[in-house]
């Protein structure tokens, strides 16, 4: 696979590379808005340097202060994250459809599983009919990681385990389930979705166009 911006040179985040990839393509030219909930400074910073407008949904204020002005140390680039990157503060189960509108794509990474209940929430972005890409993980994958973790190291990192209860919280808990939730009535339009092997072992899905 070509390495796909800033995450797979640093940080080898091949779902993020994919997700980054589907959103370039999907959302057709430069100046196109991507609406992002979850991922990471890496696929924020890309989307950046693709020439995408970047509106990044999240709960907390400190937090959407935070990541601009790392994004802004990261790229060394005030007037592209001032020009491009623009913050929304809310709750992420809330109403998108406004911020949607003006998207060309939505992107939600690492957050489904992490929502009291994630499939309204999908249901709700499905509803907005613009092409959605989806990147989350489940219970039997991050034990699976966490496992390989303390077999190498000793220990797993904190946050994998976070995201094990959270994945089996809201039912998560095998890849049946989260084919299940692309692939359901609500999301009727979902062609495919893949696994691959990484140390947290995610599965990436997407929906065509």
């Amino acid at each position: 696979m070509e390495e796909l911006g800033a995450y797979t040179r640093e940080a080898g985040n091949i779902g993020e590379g994919l997700a980054f990839d589907l959103c370039v393509g999907l959302s057709g030219s430069e100046g196109s808005t991507v609406l992002v909930l979850g991922g990471s400074l890496y696929f924020w910073a890309d989307l950046l340097l693709a020439g995408r407008m970047v509106v990044f949904v999240y709960r907390d204020k400190n937090t959407l202060k935070y990541v601009r002005r790392q994004l802004k140390q990261l790229l060394s680039d005030r007037q592209t994250v001032d020009n491009q990157f623009r913050t929304v503060l809310r709750p992420l189960e809330s109403d998108m459809s406004d911020v949607a509108a003006a998207a060309s794509v939505i992107a939600v990474v690492g957050v489904l599983h992490h929502l009291a209940d994630p499939r309204a929430m999908l249901a709700q972005l499905l509803g907005t009919g613009k092409p959605l890409v989806v990147l989350d993980t489940t219970s039997e994958i991050m034990s699976a990681g966490i496992a390989r973790e303390k077999r190498l190291h000793g220990l797993a990192h904190d946050e994998h385990m976070t995201c094990e209860k959270a994945a089996a919280a809201v039912g998560f808990n095998t890849k049946k389930d989260i084919l299940e939730l692309v692939e359901g009535k609500d999301a009727v339009r979902w062609p495919q979705a893949f696994e691959y092997q990484l140390t947290s072992g995610w599965l990436a899905a997407w929906e065509g166009v």
